[in-house]
């Protein structure tokens, strides 16, 4: 009896090597076949509804406001989006409550294919950080979102 225990025992643990073997190779060759996203190969089809929410009211779609760090404190307590320092048109304001640094004209950074990509756009909306690699104020809000509210939000300022 002691026989076949070992046996099945050994079965057993051949088995589990044969099927990490297998896995692992899976995994290698799914990881071979992995192309890295870039702005030219990303195929989402933006949401303009929702990129405009978010820029004016800082909100989803569904009306839910999008989680940030920084900014001014009113922007807190207010319902409000990019367009409170960018203005309606993304050609920024001159005077801006709290703000010690003018908010920046988006729309020469973005239109037309402006110097600002997708991933650039990324950094800056979502850890401060400008496209010569130089941290922003915290006058700017870092915002969380998700990669297709931010396309959304890039699309739509790239619309001005």
């Amino acid at each position: 009896m002691g026989y076949r225990r070992q046996i099945a025992m050994l079965l057993m643990l051949l088995s589990m090597l044969i099927v990490m073997l297998l896995w692992s190779a899976v995994q290698e060759r799914r990881a071979k076949e992995t192309v890295r996203v870039t702005d030219e190969t990303y195929n989402y089809k933006a949401d303009p509804i929702n990129g405009l929410n978010i820029y004016t009211y800082g909100k989803d779609v569904d009306g839910k406001m999008i989680p940030f760090q920084g900014g001014p404190m009113w922007l807190i307590y207010e319902e409000h989006g990019c367009a409170s320092c960018h203005g309606e048109n993304g050609k920024g304001k001159k005077d801006v409550e709290d703000v010690d640094i003018p908010p920046p004209n988006i729309v020469r950074l973005v239109k037309n294919g402006g110097p600002v990509s997708y991933e650039k756009f990324s950094d800056i909306v979502r850890i401060g950080i400008k496209p010569n690699s130089t941290d922003m104020s915290m006058d700017m809000p870092r915002y969380s979102m998700p990669d297709n509210y931010l396309r959304d939000l890039y699309d739509y300022v790239r619309g001005f």
